[in-house]
């Protein structure tokens, strides 16, 4: 089943002409449809605000940062990103890490998965056969989790109404 899906993958990266791979490429298109809405304003060669209704962004494209977090986790740039890119006329395939490019991807489906045999064949050793590996310890829920918060000391409850004059009264 893994060579299947391998080799299936392997030659669909081979079909693959961009320099990306096609989900970033996608990515990419809806990213930049995004980016035009942003006001961009250049702090330095390096660093951009941006700016839409409702957050500010600040972009730095040589640490490959936005204040959004996406660019440095995903190792992409995010819509900002894209904004910033566009702006100082880069190309955005610079800002993309290695292992979304299509060369890398076909890299990686290119290794061989070998096939491990009947566990009859295999040549284990005494010591790692002896080790005896036990499923671990279950134990139920002794009861119910509670649903309601427990107030701290001091902290007041909701005010209640009373149900015969209609008033709030605190529960102490």
């Amino acid at each position: 089943m893994f060579q299947r899906w391998f080799q299936n993958r392997y030659d669909e990266a081979v079909k693959v002409t961009t320099p990306l791979s096609p989900w970033v490429v996608k990515q990419l298109s809806k990213w930049f449809n995004d980016a035009h809405h942003f006001v961009v304003k250049p702090i330095n060669r390096v660093e951009f605000e941006l700016k839409d209704g409702k957050k500010d962004r600040l972009v730095n494209l040589s640490k490959k940062t936005c204040s959004c977090c996406e660019f440095q986790t995903d190792l992409l740039p995010c819509n900002h990103a894209i904004a910033a890119i566009s702006k100082c006329k880069h190309e955005a395939v610079e800002f993309y890490a290695d292992n979304y490019k299509t060369t890398v991807l076909v890299e990686d489906y290119a290794g061989s998965i070998r096939l491990v045999g009947h566990p009859s064949e295999w040549d284990i050793s005494l010591h790692v056969k002896q080790i005896v590996v036990l499923p671990l310890a279950w134990q139920c829920q002794t009861r119910k989790p509670r649903r309601k918060r427990i107030p701290l000391v001091g902290e007041s409850s909701r005010p209640r109404r009373c149900s015969q004059c209609n008033r709030y009264r605190h529960n102490r």
